[in-house]
């Protein structure tokens, strides 16, 4: 039991750990498709933070099911809640990205 509680928790950290990533390249590219005035790669970041809101969600989902099933407590808990938390942040972030995106054009 505790071994599959200890994979969920792996899975939960990786899908974070990727989802930050997304968003560190969405921000980055959003600014310098901005500095270059590059529309089609404004449309890539516009387009890709559909799959950033996506991670969000699959984010809590599996919060919820490992809540749901394991009943953590403590730490465990804080965790889990931490990590929902910064999922929320993260899709924020993400929509920045994609606020920035939508000026390029606005810019020259």
């Amino acid at each position: 039991m505790r071994e599959r509680y200890e994979r969920e928790l792996k899975v939960l950290h990786d899908e974070i750990l990727k989802m930050g990533l997304m968003v560190e390249r969405a921000l980055i590219n959003a600014m310098s498709a901005m500095k270059t005035g590059d529309s089609d790669a404004a449309e890539d970041i516009i387009s890709g933070d559909r799959e950033i809101d996506a991670m969000e969600a699959r984010v809590e989902e599996l919060c919820t099911l490992i809540i749901a099933r394991e009943q953590p407590v403590a730490g465990d808990l804080r965790d889990i809640m931490t990590v929902m938390k910064i999922a929320s942040e993260l899709e924020r972030m993400g929509d920045h990205a994609r606020s920035l995106a939508r000026r390029t054009g606005l810019m020259g």
